[in-house]
């Protein structure tokens, strides 16, 4: 365990303009609040990183930003739903047993009342504002996991987008009417850069998706959607869910049968790309 987490500070990267937060906060005199902010998102985001690495999963890097900190972790979009929301969680959860060790810190000279209450602060409005539905803080993660429960793939995806930047928008009023800070313009920038870059990306999130189901597929259930048999490849393939496999069913007036299609054939036939606009009529079935 103990090397497990020592693995894990190799990992730490610090983003250069945190250096130049850093030299500022200790010019106009914050430099204790900047440190005990860090420390405290320093260890938010090591909670997620600890999880992941419990699974197994790859880390890549956890990244101290200006404004807040990242772990990077490989693609979960086919990971068992379980896994990612305990991840999930378990950057939160670092919040409560740090508040509870400044409470145990307050009986002792080196931490005074008024640090108490600054970390007691921070620690709460950071947790507060992380479980925003704006991805990629953890209440859009977590909002974005429950969609993919329900919807398909494609759907969660397209309706938590919607959703994120619908709060995002109003934060951007918030923040422009109501309480106006620097750091927060900051923070919203970047995350509006992050959905810029997510929806530019949609296409290859999408890929990934099908194709980490193709190489190590986990179901938990099986499913049936009835679909008609002119539905092309490629919106047949949106109705792949997270965690389950599908078969789809049509009527074929050609033949006078109903028809069966399992999930994989229209994977298939979507990462060919020569066929992803043939109908799913046209594709092998199993006639019953």
């Amino acid at each position: 365990m103990i090397r497990a987490v020592i693995e894990l500070f190799t990992k730490v990267k610090i983003n250069p303009f945190f250096w130049i937060v850093i030299a500022s906060a200790f010019i106009t005199g914050y430099f204790k609040e900047m440190v005990m902010i860090f420390t405290i998102v320093f260890i938010h985001e090591l909670g997620h990183a600890v999880a992941a690495r419990s699974f197994k999963w790859t880390i890549y890097k956890i990244e101290l930003l200006p404004f807040g900190g990242v772990a990077e972790v490989e693609d979960t979009s086919n990971k068992p739903f379980h896994e990612e929301l305990i991840v999930i969680l378990a950057g939160p959860i670092q919040h409560l047993w740090m508040m509870a060790l400044s409470y145990y810190f307050i009986a002792f000279p080196f931490w005074s009342t008024y640090d108490h209450q600054l970390f007691i602060w921070h620690n709460i409005m950071i947790l507060l504002f992380n479980v925003l539905p704006i991805l990629p803080l953890d209440g859009g993660r977590l909002l974005q996991l429950l969609f993919m429960y329900r919807f398909p793939y494609a759907k969660a995806i397209t309706v938590m987008r919607n959703v994120s930047l619908f709060f995002l928008f109003v934060l951007c009023f918030i923040a422009s009417v109501i309480y106006f800070s620097l750091h927060l313009w900051m923070i919203i920038t970047f995350l509006l850069i992050i959905h810029y870059l997510d929806w530019k990306q949609r296409y290859y999130t999408f890929m990934k998706f099908i194709l980490g189901k193709q190489s190590s597929p986990i179901f938990t259930k099986s499913a049936n959607v009835h679909v008609p048999n002119s539905i092309t490849v490629k919106e047949a393939v949106k109705f792949c869910k997270r965690g389950s496999s599908l078969t789809y069913n049509y009527f074929d007036p050609a033949i006078g049968k109903h028809v069966q299609l399992h999930e994989e054939i229209i994977r298939i036939a979507y990462l060919d790309r020569k066929r992803i606009h043939h109908r799913i009529c046209d594709l092998k079935p199993a006639q019953f």
